[in-house]
């Protein structure tokens, strides 16, 4: 663990804190330039992209809120401290309904082209988050085990406080191995299958929510919450993998009228 990058005139600056601005800073450098190619204008694109960091900040906030509230109760100075407390589902759904209002209501230009060119940098994003951000802070951890590749943290780090000097799974690493899978699989869809838009997103929420179901089974920290025999996280993943059968059958019917139109022509 290495929970402080640096110390400038007293100040600490944390690692998590600045894995996560690099993280933001990628996607914004790669969407833009994404954005381009795609014939989408740019600044728009920066507009929204506005839109869904201030929907990742408040949206993680609020969810951590909600599934903590005890936590929040014993201390309410926390409600306001933007430092700690965040839920990644939560900061999800802020970067994707936030710039929705941004584009329905504000710009009114389609939302779909645009959140489908930003959809494949947010796997890389959240593979430099976990692994550098989470596993220098200590959250997000794992559960005890024995498997070589375990890891122990130090006394003061979540992990140590919930089991000791045990070890436990790099949790933090699988979730980074999974944004590095769904990068790479969305580009290559992108290059390669992709017919209209919306795929990507379709795809991205797909991979995500079976990724994340299957790695809550080896997490140990008991702020993510438990709804019965399943997690919170679990919960919101089967609901998401729902949502991207429904997304399919937009896609399909998409395709369908795309493949009718170039037969008609």
């Amino acid at each position: 663990m290495h929970p402080v990058l640096f110390e400038i005139w007293g100040r600490d600056f944390h690692t998590y804190g600045m894995a996560f601005a690099l993280s933001i800073l990628l996607g914004v450098i790669l969407t833009t330039r994404r954005a381009k190619r795609e014939g989408l204008d740019e600044q728009t694109m920066l507009n929204a992209l506005l839109f869904a960091i201030i929907g990742v900040v408040v949206m993680s906030k609020v969810t951590h809120i909600a599934v903590t509230w005890d936590w929040y109760m014993r201390d309410p100075h926390r409600f306001l401290n933007l430092r700690v407390g965040h839920v990644f589902y939560g900061g999800y759904f802020g970067a994707v309904l936030f710039p929705f209002v941004y584009a329905r209501f504000i710009a009114k230009i389609p939302y779909v082209p645009m959140v489908d060119t930003a959809t494949p940098y947010m796997g890389l994003g959240l593979a430099l988050h976990r692994a550098f951000g989470c596993m220098s802070a200590g959250c997000c951890h794992g559960s005890p085990t024995d498997v070589p590749w375990a890891v122990e943290f130090p006394p003061g780090a979540p992990a140590f406080e919930e089991f000791g000097s045990l070890a436990v799974h790099p949790t933090q690493y699988y979730e980074a191995m999974l944004g590095l899978v769904i990068f790479v699989a969305l580009v290559y869809w992108r290059g390669n299958r992709r017919k209209v838009y919306g795929e990507l997103l379709v795809l991205q929420v797909a991979l995500y929510a079976v990724g994340r179901f299957i790695i809550e089974f080896f997490r140990g920290d008991s702020a993510r919450g438990l709804w019965g025999p399943l997690s919170t996280s679990q919960w919101i993943s089967i609901a998401m993998l729902v949502a991207a059968g429904v997304g399919v059958l937009f896609v399909a019917r998409a395709r369908k009228r795309q493949s009718a139109a170039a037969a008609a022509t």
